[in-house]
């Protein structure tokens, strides 16, 4: 059987199930990730933070996540979750024994020293063994603010605290959609349900820095992962965070095809300055094409988290191998 090296990791497929859709190793779908969909050739288990979180309460998926797959294809899918999960020990402490293949933890906070806590909590696990890589979730689109991700400063220190830990397991960074003023225009253009007045955007300056960043911390860097969801999407009502206070949000992470052409063309802005780590395509993986489309982008894997989420979880891969 073929193998596939990416990541640090060998793998039996360039197809990963991404983060978002395993929340936790006692989900009932983990075993089916694992051991039966042959597709999937790594498991990403998260994003899990130092300490559990409840997560958001409300409305916080459009459309909804079961049997509405066909308007997620066409139009995308809104999610506002707020990173539910038990927590990093917790976590680890329930990591499936002997897993068939790579199991990747991705880890997120909302700040650095909260990045430090999991990756030491990992480090010195008696399961450890059990984690094949280690995604650094710098892009929660759902934390009511633009993800760290959006800042060259703040992923500067990440990676300068990162680095004096000394770490042993692969790392992969997830980035945000990295779109211009004028990519988001056309987007809006494009999907005119969608409010993305609120959205991040980002300059050439930004990501002539952000390629020299990457290019500076490669050592410490297995994989880059383009993209995670795009932050502060509105849709009308459609998505009602309730928060503590009261106060009801309608910002939400958007996921599927709008974010494909905009991951592509980063990758191929990465791949043409010579960026000499795995980029991971993450981003309206939904078919085939989509897959070629990232691998001959310059991508050397994929991941699927809206397809699993909206199509009916490990049975969305079944439309990759037919």
């Amino acid at each position: 059987m073929k193998r596939y090296r990416v990541g640090g990791l060998s793998v039996s497929s360039p197809v990963f199930l991404g983060g978002g859709v395993v929340k936790s190793p006692l989900s009932p779908d983990i075993k089916d990730y694992l051991n039966i969909v042959d597709v999937v050739g790594a498991v990403t288990i998260g994003s899990i933070t130092p300490n559990e979180r409840t997560g958001n309460a409300g409305v916080l998926n459009w459309p909804g996540v079961h049997g509405a797959y066909q308007t997620f294809f066409a139009e995308g899918g809104l999610h506002a979750n707020g990173m539910r999960n038990l927590g990093i020990i917790d976590t680890m402490d329930n990591l499936p024994p002997n897993s068939p293949k790579p199991i990747v933890i991705s880890i997120a906070g909302y700040s650095t020293d909260e990045y430090l806590r999991s990756l030491k909590a990992i480090a010195t696990h008696q399961n450890v063994s059990r984690v094949g890589a280690i995604e650094i979730n710098c892009s929660c689109p759902t934390m009511g603010h633009a993800p760290l991700a959006y800042s060259i400063h703040s992923l500067r220190e990440l990676f300068i605290e990162i680095k004096k830990l000394s770490v042993t397991k692969p790392l992969w960074f997830k980035l945000s959609p990295y779109l211009t003023s004028n990519d988001l225009t056309q987007l809006g253009a494009e999907y005119p349900s969608y409010d993305f007045s609120d959205c991040p955007t980002v300059t050439e300056t930004f990501m002539d820095e952000l390629q020299k960043l990457l290019k500076e911390y490669s050592e410490i860097i297995s994989a880059v992962i383009v993209s995670n969801g795009l932050p502060q999407v509105v849709r009308g009502t459609e998505i009602q965070i309730k928060r503590a206070d009261g106060t009801v949000s309608r910002s939400a992470g958007l996921s599927g095809r709008a974010l494909k052409a905009g991951n592509l063309k980063t990758i191929r802005f990465l791949r043409a300055h010579d960026l000499a780590v795995d980029i991971i395509g993450c981003g309206g993986v939904l078919t085939t094409q989509d897959v070629s489309d990232y691998l001959e982008a310059g991508a050397a894997a994929v991941q699927c988290s809206g397809g699993p989420i909206w199509g009916g979880g490990p049975a969305f891969f079944k439309s990759l191998t037919e």
